[in-house]
């Protein structure tokens, strides 16, 4: 099945048609974020099996393929959060075969979320499905042709207003200013796609109608003016031609109802600052202008079969499956004034239960240490975007002077009483034995880490302040999940955490 033209925006700047009428401001709206993404804070490819070049997959500014060779494969990748997940695409650069897309919430037990076959001319390949709870994502392939994938897209209901930026001190590589991650948006699209307000054109594919028109355009905003240097668009594959404009400031003008408008003969008189043809359809193009070019607004201009023109007829539909606007991480880091590191993007805080329950040896026995998963996000932050949650509490652990169990106790004994009545223990902690309620902790080292630490609170929960359940008939003594051998340790975020060092 022959695709619509799509064009994937890899360095943001557009062309826009010739059409004589202003066109309409888009409205603005709050995009899904694509989870698979080396700027959000934690993503990161887990592991694969036979496909090359993996980590390609989670570079959104960059026109690097992964390898899908023939026969069986997958990619695992780790999202920066646990994520509600319902939407996975990539482009296809030549494989056929099938690809079935499962999840996880610990890297071990599998669901089945969708399976879908493509031929080698797919250029798009999407898979929509029931919302699934995952920490973990993995694409199995089976593949008559090898061939290349790219632009590897995972979202859901998450916006990208739901994550923040954080600073890391860690040697980066270019941030794609076109990804809605880095808070840009198309404000002007010419003609108007028929996908607009849809997932895909969240992602930065838009698919344009038949029309008559020379031109297909699209208009970012970048939020501010940024030091671009190179441009890059995945698109149908026929024969095309990129022009790209840059403005540091766009002439909009109002319409009589006060609406925001662009008159598209602009480009008519603006320098075109990078162009290149696509002569055989390839389907691929990247841009670099003779020096870097400081701009707010790019505009890249497509034209469809322009080894075609002046035939009569209506041009056939067009999509743009990805496009970028690349700038250096020192430009970035310079403009947001973080010059020792980048910036990635973190997942928000999870409420869910709101603890993790961890036995841990104390002289004497064993005690129930509960660790907030806000204290857990907060260190991970810290260690890295390579960090995992067991990384952070390793060094929660670390820092209060504790060692976990060698092995867990089991939920029902709850101490050295084997015999606890008729109680549900499903949520009582981690079902320690002997506790210590002497423990020792080290604030001192936990405060360098921005977090303080407490005794006690609660009763039979896995949450400190959760109430026992209805059938909890034995005697937990304000225990908070750890059934009477003294209240745990509970370890949550400072109120006045230190200060980040610059």
């Amino acid at each position: 099945m022959k695709s619509a033209f799509h064009p994937t925006l890899l360095a943001m700047v557009c062309m826009l048609g010739t059409s004589s009428a202003a066109w309409q401001r888009l409205p603005s709206a709050d995009a899904p974020i694509n989870l698979a993404n080396q700027a959000i804070l934690g993503a990161k490819i887990q592991s694969s099996a036979s496909i090359g070049n993996s980590s390609a997959l989670l570079n959104e500014g960059s026109m690097e393929a992964a390898k899908v060779p023939s026969g069986a494969s997958h990619v695992v990748i780790t999202l920066g959060a646990q994520e509600v997940v319902e939407d996975v695409s990539f482009i296809n650069e030549g494989v056929s075969g099938s690809v079935t897309v499962s999840s996880s919430t610990d890297n071990s037990q599998w669901v089945s979320l969708a399976q879908a076959g493509f031929d080698a001319g797919e250029r798009l390949v999407s898979l929509r499905f029931a919302g699934a709870q995952a920490k973990y994502v993995k694409l199995s392939f089976n593949a008559s042709n090898g061939a290349s994938i790219r632009n590897l897209s995972i979202s859901g209901p998450s916006k990208v207003s739901d994550y923040k930026a954080v600073p890391v001190k860690e040697k980066g590589t270019e941030v794609d200013l076109a990804s809605a991650s880095s808070g840009a948006k198309p404000i002007y699209m010419y003609p108007t796609p028929t996908n607009v307000g849809d997932n895909e054109g969240a992602r930065q594919t838009f698919k344009f109608p038949k029309t008559t028109e020379r031109f297909r355009t699209v208009v970012y905003d970048l939020g501010t003016a940024r030091v671009i240097k190179k441009f890059s668009a995945a698109y149908s594959r026929v024969p095309t031609r990129l022009d790209v404009f840059a403005f540091e400031q766009l002439p909009e003008k109002k319409d009589w109802r006060g609406k925001l408008t662009l008159d598209p003969s602009i480009f008519d008189t603006t320098p075109i600052i990078a162009s290149g043809e696509d002569s055989v359809g390839k389907g691929l193009m990247q841009l670099t202008p003779k020096q870097p070019v400081k701009a707010r607004y790019v505009a890249l201009r497509f034209e469809p079969n322009f080894d075609k023109r002046g035939v009569a007829g209506v041009s056939p539909e067009w999509e743009a499956v990805a496009m970028s606007v690349v700038v250096p991480y020192a430009n970035a880091l310079k403009e947001l004034g973080l010059m020792d590191g980048p910036t990635y993007t973190q997942a928000p805080q999870s409420t869910a239960e709101g603890f993790e329950s961890i036995k841990i040896a104390c002289a004497g026995g064993s005690q129930l240490v509960l660790i907030s998963k806000a204290a857990i996000a907060q260190v991970q932050s810290q260690l890295g975007p390579n960090a995992t949650e067991q990384d952070a509490i390793n060094a929660i652990l670390a820092a209060a002077g504790l060692t976990p169990a060698s092995t867990p106790g089991e939920n029902g004994t709850n101490g050295t009483n084997g015999t606890n009545g008729d109680e549900d223990d499903g949520d009582n902690g981690s079902g320690s034995v002997i506790g210590d309620p002497n423990a020792p902790l080290n604030p001192a080292s936990l405060s360098a880490l921005g977090l303080s630490a407490y005794r006690g609170g609660g009763t039979g929960g896995s949450g400190p302040f959760q109430a026992p359940p209805a059938d909890d008939d034995d005697d937990n003594q304000g225990g908070g999940g750890n059934n009477g051998n003294g209240p745990p340790i509970i370890i949550v975020p400072s109120p006045n955490p230190p200060p980040t060092s610059p």
